[in-house]
């Protein structure tokens, strides 16, 4: 599946994502990236981050120091969370983030980010 960035000159700091195959104004965003200033990176100093959210699309948390868990649905096997939304110091990383966890399916239900099963998205012709 293939994402396109939506940007907004009214809304600075804001980029919607698109599915490729329905992309326009009326068409609904299947996720979000927000710039958010003056965060606390830690105890001591404070910055900017990237704010990934995805509208439904969950996915396993990669647990690595540099991301901040924002909030967490239930909680997968072996104790793993489960996410939709995922901090980033760069545009540039949440943007490579989001082109490719937009193809993992979501343990929790199995789906893409587009609501497709990745059976669903095979030509006609294509086998498994």
């Amino acid at each position: 599946m293939e994402i396109v960035f939506h940007t907004n000159k009214k809304l600075k700091g804001f980029w919607g994502i698109q599915d490729a195959e329905n992309v326009g104004i009326n068409k609904p965003n299947i996720g979000t990236i927000k710039k958010k200033v003056n965060v606390n990176i830690s105890e001591t100093e404070t910055g900017t981050m990237y704010l990934l959210n995805f509208t439904t699309h969950s996915f396993l948390h990669p647990r690595q120091n540099e991301h901040t868990i924002i909030k967490n649905f239930d909680s997968a096997k072996r104790g793993e969370f489960t996410t939709t939304c995922i901090t980033f110091p760069t545009l540039s990383e949440a943007r490579a983030f989001a082109r490719k966890i937009v193809n993992v399916p979501s343990p929790l239900n199995g789906k893409l980010a587009n609501g497709k099963t990745q059976i669903e998205e095979l030509g006609k012709g294509d086998t498994l």
